[in-house]
């Protein structure tokens, strides 16, 4: 797991919540300050608890730390320590696509980091061409009134759909999100229906927002 802080914080603390969060002994934790980054190297004991331990260990530094801004990132565990330059190496590339596109998001779970991994492999202009070709109706109206639609779609969707948490990530009014939504609507996405797979647009919403938001 890697940290993005914007604000010093103490690696003993640090230690301390991944500790109790993820009920291990310290001998079995290390923590690197490489570039502005907490590496956080843990050896867990419950691999199919994964997901959710990060997910409560994120949601305990931003609880202790309120004042610093935190995002963290991380990776599928990994079985030998040889592997750890390269997966922190992927972590740092996925946190600074999150930071120059903006992205609200403070917790990049694993399948961001492997798919940002993929797709960089693959030919940037087909990879534009097919997310403009999907997100076409939003950036059109984006281009016109100048409404961050893109950002809105992804984050409701990251959100599981929940309009209160999109909104509080977003840092905007309930029933501002709700408007937004309803262009979306408007636009031809079945954004309500939760019926209908929403994969192809999420695909396209994330390589526009990782690889392309910025350049343009």
């Amino acid at each position: 797991t890697i940290l993005k802080v914007y604000q010093p914080m103490i690696l003993s603390q640090i230690k301390s919540e991944v500790v109790n969060v993820c009920h291990i002994h310290e001998s079995e934790l290390r923590l690197i300050l490489l570039n502005h980054h907490v590496l956080i190297i843990a050896n867990l004991k419950q691999p199919q608890q994964y997901k959710s331990m990060m997910v409560a260990l994120h949601d305990s530094l931003k609880n202790h730390f309120q004042e610093a801004f935190v995002r963290a990132a991380y990776s599928t565990p990994i079985a030998e320590a040889s592997d750890i330059p390269t997966t922190y190496t992927s972590l740092f590339e996925t946190l600074n696509h999150a930071r120059l596109n903006q992205l609200n998001s403070t917790l990049i779970h694993d399948h961001h980091v492997r798919m940002v991994n993929l797709l960089k492999k693959l030919d940037s202009g087909m990879l534009l061409d097919y997310a403009r070709s999907i997100l076409r109706p939003l950036l059109d109206y984006e281009e016109k009134h100048d409404l961050p639609l893109v950002k809105t779609y992804y984050h409701y969707i990251e959100c599981q759909f929940n309009a209160k948490e999109a909104a509080t990530q977003l840092f905007i009014h309930y029933n501002s999100l709700r408007y937004r939504l309803n262009v979306i609507e408007s636009c031809g996405y079945p954004i309500f229906n939760n019926q209908e797979s929403h994969f192809e647009v999420y695909f396209a919403l994330t390589i526009y927002l990782y690889f392309f938001k910025q350049k343009e």
